[in-house]
């Protein structure tokens, strides 16, 4: 799906599904890498980096601007999310909680709860690679985003808000959520910080800290020969985040051992012909026209 609908590099799976996110030091100097390394500008690999506006995918802060807060050493969250049809071109993300009025839920948008890991496909394999240069965001990520102060200026400087817009050719085409450029063939990727450091709500000991505060993307427009998913904006905001160790028994053990050589592929954004919904497989060349994270500079 357009963007990224899971976090599908960052964290493990439960015993559902455990996805591989490999890490490989290196980068293919041509600038061409395959199809299964996928254009992150530098958050989950450093690949495509001569697409980054700068050449190490780090941006610059000035005197006058924020700080980048830092993700916690370890951390746990269930979120809302909200998939907004009508009307997100002029009520773009970030939000503070519900998409604003006149907004209306189950009319623009639709709402729905989850946990930070996944459940996989039914075709999927239960243990798998999903790229072979692939790493989760280190806890500093936010330094490969620039600041956009419109985002944050929405939410009256309550959080801190990170965002692009790319082309498919994989160029930078805006800094700032607003204005919107799903019709022009761009991607959205951003993510807001609390302003404010605040207590962990379990971790007395730790010092107060920048809670990350949404994750907000495009998703699959609804185009006329693919009438499905129709999610062309999408927000992801966490509404527990604490510092809970995840459980190794259930997450990293169980890949601790594996050779990535031999799994099989996951095929996230290639899945197999069967596993493609009828009203894409019918539609003549449809699939190579939706857009997505997954065939940035593909083409």
């Amino acid at each position: 799906m357009r963007g990224f609908l899971r976090r599908i590099s960052a964290v493990l799976g439960t015993t559902l599904g455990v996805f591989v996110p490999l890490a490989i030091v290196g980068c293919n100097a041509a600038g061409h890498e395959p199809d299964n390394v996928y254009a992150t500008y530098g958050v989950h690999n450093d690949s495509h980096r001569g697409n980054c506006a700068y050449p190490t995918c780090v941006y610059p802060r000035g005197p006058t601007g924020p700080t980048d807060p830092t993700y916690p050493r370890y951390w746990t969250s269930r979120w809302a999310m909200y998939r907004v049809l009508n009307d997100y071109q002029t009520h773009l993300p970030p939000y503070a909680g519900t998409p604003p009025l006149p907004l209306r839920e189950g009319v623009d948008y639709q709402k729905s709860w989850g946990t930070t890991y996944d459940d996989r496909p039914s075709w999927m394999p239960p243990v798998c690679l999903f790229s072979p240069h692939n790493h989760p965001p280190e806890r500093d990520f936010i330094k490969h985003l620039p600041y956009a102060v419109g985002d944050s200026r929405q939410l009256n400087f309550a959080v801190q808000g990170y965002s692009f817009w790319v082309s498919q050719s994989g160029a930078i085409m805006q800094t700032g959520a607003a204005p919107d450029q799903t019709q022009n063939g761009g991607i959205l990727f951003g993510y807001a910080f609390d302003s404010q450091p605040t207590p962990d709500r379990v971790d007395k000991n730790e010092p107060p800290y920048r809670h990350p505060q949404s994750f907000y993307f495009s998703g699959v427009p609804r185009l006329p020969q693919v009438p499905l998913p129709n999610a062309p904006i999408v927000s992801q905001n966490y509404t527990d985040l604490a510092i809970v160790r995840p459980d190794p028994a259930a997450t990293w053990a169980q890949v601790a051992s594996l050779d990535p050589a031999k799994l099989p592929a996951c095929q996230l954004f290639d899945p197999p012909a069967a596993a493609t919904p009828e009203v894409v497989r019918n539609a003549p060349g449809a699939a190579a026209k939706i857009p997505s994270w997954g065939s940035i500079g593909q083409h």
